[in-house]
């Protein structure tokens, strides 16, 4: 489909809601839809393009997911809205009182379950569907509902199950790059499986190709539930802990202890790892979780990032990645997988690929060759906060390329899926992404210098709010102090964390504003406020510019910083700070006093007040060739 035609609809909201969707893969389902546009152009007929669509095995995970936005509030208690919905779909299960606004759900030898409804939405919807009454499909649906909304298998902290929508955009992904029917032709470890999601799409035909581990025993009873060709190859494994003795072994001692040792994993998959004609794809959603405390004995999150793994990071010296458990599981898999011809097909945030800490990591571990891949929100995850791009990207695990050295343009899909893209049950493509891996020596966080705090000065929370009970107060000024920037982190994500005070910002990520590095700062503060954040750009790193830049745009950026909502600079007489009384001078203000004497004002305390020199950017603004909107922006604000 035309990719701006499609973002236009999705845009004009209620439209898209209106409009009727019809998903065609195979021939015959052109043929249905032919006829039915037919019927449209014939003044003879009154069928519509609304027909009733039919609820198959392959389509019914899109028609839950709608069932389940509309009515899933309406019926969650005590029983999962997937068995509701089973109930619902089947002919002479359920049944709908409109008068009273009721239906009642009929379960297999139990008693049945009334629920309020909105009756205009239930007939709406069933207006749109027909409703199933032959049993092998309601068979095969049942095989599969309960994994739509198995809340209860979220055992491992940080485990969010990957939308089966992306998961099958994913293997399409992999069809891309390795050819059509590539899973034939490889071997597949997903070793955070969880219940499956990221196979739940590839043929039974190529199941006995595929290994499923996971931490949580009562997963792996759900995949061989749900993979019975594979039974065997879904197994308990704790791929953090299990067996790091013998895969990280002396080379020379290595062949020894695959052939002595004991080892948990499996020997049908160690031979399988052993055997150089085999072609494998790590396909794998790692868990999210990090400890929060830096140190190795971390008791935060239960310890969740406490393993043998990370001990082996410390030990090469990787710092604060190894804290990440999605770090720990790229750092054992490319342990396990070195000399072999393999593919890593990761579901993950991006902080890999530009983030300041990871860059250690990127540095001595992930140094692999990109081949494509698609960015979608986290919004998409049932359970998480926050609006940050997760990608699917697919390395090429046996070439070696530094990630600085290559282009990282991936595929752009929507953020939320319209009720009528989920009844065609497709992600939609709106454009593309680059995201930069420069070094973080070049990030922007770097450029301005930082000087030393040689005095105390009370720190603030805001304008006018002194931090007084903060166990971390960072409460130290420099000589020639004029004011402080907050500036935490270099990411779009850190973009409220931005401000202009001043006195000292109270947390870590300020630094004390000088007359030396004055024009530098308020460039980093307007051009990290200016930009709008969204999903997609929410981990983009700011760089340093590369060449001097030009004064006009410097002058803009302190005119635009001086009235932004984010400028918190104040006056504050007679401040208690730590037994001692501070006055705290506004250095922002930009006029000169002898203009703002000739200005009618009521309040004659302005006039007395102690200030009798001009502020630091009264000064420094005199005399300066502004640009028409600055001259614009001074003239409104006198």
């Amino acid at each position: 489909p035309d990719e701006k035609l499609v973002a236009a609809i999705v845009a004009s909201g209620k439209l898209a809601d209106e409009i009727d969707v019809f998903r065609i893969e195979y021939e015959h389902d052109f043929k249905d839809f032919s006829e039915k546009l037919k019927s449209c152009f014939d003044p003879q007929k009154a069928i519509k393009l609304a027909d009733k669509k039919i609820i198959s095995e392959e389509n019914f995970e899109e028609v839950f997911t709608r069932w389940n936005e509309i009515f899933g509030e309406s019926v969650e208690n005590g029983f999962k809205s997937s068995r509701y919905f089973v109930s619902d779909v089947q002919k002479n299960k359920s049944y709908f009182l409109p008068k009273e606004g009721k239906v009642i759900f009929k379960f297999a030898g139990e008693k049945a379950r009334s629920k309020k409804i909105v009756a205009a939405d239930y007939e709406k919807f069933w207006n749109s569907y027909e409703k199933v009454g032959d049993p092998k499909t309601i068979e095969g649906i049942l095989a599969k509902i309960d994994r739509l909304t198995d809340d209860t298998l979220r055992r491992f902290e940080g485990e969010f199950f990957t939308p089966l929508d992306f998961a099958r955009k994913g293997l399409q992904y992999l069809e891309k790059t390795l050819g059509k029917k590539w899973y034939n032709n490889y071997k597949i470890w997903d070793m955070a499986a969880g219940t499956g999601n990221l196979e739940y799409y590839l043929p039974e035909e190529c199941h006995h190709n595929f290994y499923l581990s996971t931490i949580d025993h009562g997963e792996v009873d759900h995949l061989k539930r749900l993979f019975p060709w594979a039974q065997e190859n879904c197994f308990q494994y704790d791929y953090l802990n299990d067996d790091v003795e013998n895969l990280f072994a002396d080379e020379e001692q290595s062949q020894m202890q695959f052939e002595k040792q004991k080892w948990k994993l499996p020997e049908n998959l160690r031979r399988d790892l052993a055997d150089p004609k085999n072609k494998w794809v790590v396909l794998i959603n790692p868990p999210f979780a990090t400890s929060q405390k830096a140190g190795t004995n971390s008791d935060s999150k239960k310890d969740v990032s406490d393993t043998k793994i990370r001990k082996k990071m410390h030990e090469q010296g990787l710092g604060e990645v190894s804290r990440e458990l999605f770090s720990q599981f790229l750092f054992r898999i490319k342990q396990e997988f070195r000399g072999r011809d393999a593919h890593l097909g990761l579901f993950s945030k991006l902080k890999y690929i530009n983030a300041n800490n990871d860059q250690v990591f990127r540095d001595k571990i992930f140094k692999f060759k990109l081949e494509g891949g698609f960015i979608f929100s986290v919004e998409n995850f049932y359970g998480t906060r926050g609006k940050f791009p997760i990608g699917f990207l697919i390395w090429d695990l046996s070439k070696e390329k530094i990630l600085e050295k290559q282009k990282i343009h991936l595929d752009v899909f929507q953020t939320k899926i319209s009720r009528s893209q989920m009844v065609c049950g497709s992600a939609v493509k709106t454009g593309k992404k680059c995201f930069s891996a420069e070094h973080r020596d070049g990030f922007l966080s770097k450029w301005v210098n930082r000087p030393k705090g040689v005095k105390k000065f009370p720190a603030m929370k805001s304008a006018i709010n002194v931090a007084k009970e903060n166990k971390d107060t960072r409460d130290r000024i420099s000589e020639n102090f004029i004011g402080s920037l907050m500036s935490k982190g270099n990411d779009l994500q850190n973009q409220n964390y931005v401000g202009v005070f001043s006195a000292p910002y109270a947390s870590a990520g300020a630094h004390s504003i000088t007359p030396e590095n004055f024009e530098q700062s308020m460039v980093v503060h307007a051009v990290r406020r200016i930009p709008k954040a969204t999903w997609i750009n929410d981990r983009d790193q700011f760089r340093q510019p590369k060449k001097k830049l030009p004064d006009e745009f410097v002058l803009d950026c302190i005119v635009w910083s001086l009235f932004a909502g984010s400028n918190q600079s104040s006056a504050l007489r007679d401040v208690d700070y730590l037994d001692q009384t501070f006055q705290i001078e506004n250095q922002f203000f930009p006029f000169p006093i002898a203009e703002v004497l000739k200005w009618k004002i009521a309040d004659t305390e302005l006039f007395t007040a102690p200030k009798k020199q001009n502020t630091f950017v009264a000064d420094f603004l005199t005399g300066k060739k502004l640009s028409t909107e600055s001259e614009n922006i001074l003239k409104i604000a006198r």
